[in-house]
């Protein structure tokens, strides 16, 4: 079994947008090898420390599938619904975007824990765990950054 990781080298900039309003399968642009815009409003999400982001690569049923997963730590409590269609964009240093999430099912999942931190300086905040599932996810994408709140 060939299983494949891709991890980016440096996050510097996340942000949240509502999934209802990015087209219908983006997921064939990174089969196509074209980037995906994003043409919605982004808003901005303000980490601490250093978030992680990797995307696994695993065959299954005679295909593939990827799981992104995006890892960081708050110091603000995101407004997402329960229940909401989510999607995140995150750049890596190289200024490199890539969508998590789509308008379609499976949509992505997530968990927050409140940290409050220890006395010797560990950081405190929400902790946010980010999965998506389907067979391309971290989707090359562009975003202008007059879109960025």
């Amino acid at each position: 079994m060939e299983r494949k990781t891709q991890r980016l080298p440096g996050v510097k900039f996340i942000g949240l947008l509502n999934a209802n309003h990015l087209q219908r399968c983006v997921y064939l642009n990174k089969i196509t090898g074209q980037a995906t815009p994003v043409l919605t409003s982004i808003e901005q999400v303000f980490f601490s420390d250093e978030p992680d982001c990797q995307c696994k690569t695993e065959p299954m049923n005679g295909s593939y599938q990827e799981t992104a997963t995006l890892k960081f730590l708050s110091t603000t409590l995101l407004p997402m619904i329960p229940g909401g269609n989510y999607a995140f964009v995150v750049t890596d240093i190289e200024d490199n975007s890539f969508l998590i999430g789509s308008l379609e099912p499976p949509h992505l999942t997530f968990e927050c824990t409140m940290q409050c931190g220890a006395p010797d300086g560990d950081g405190s905040g929400f902790y946010y765990e980010i999965k998506h599932c389907q067979y391309r996810t971290m989707i090359p994408c562009t975003i202008s950054t007059n879109r960025k709140l």
